[in-house]
């Protein structure tokens, strides 16, 4: 993969170690939340065509 191909200094490894790892905490807290009563979704905010729709002139 391309994130093996990056040359890292020691600090680096250790900075982006640390930000995964706080990533995944997160995700981690997310996942206690109840959703059991949340309707599934693919979008935060309503999705509405702006479009005209589309005339043969």
């Amino acid at each position: 993969g391309i994130l093996a191909k990056l040359e890292l200094s020691s600090e680096e490894k250790e900075a982006a170690k640390k930000d995964m790892g706080r990533m995944l905490d997160y995700i981690d807290k997310l996942n206690e939340l109840d959703t059991s009563g949340v309707e599934p979704m693919s979008h935060v905010f309503p999705v509405n065509n702006v479009f005209r729709e589309d005339v043969v002139t």
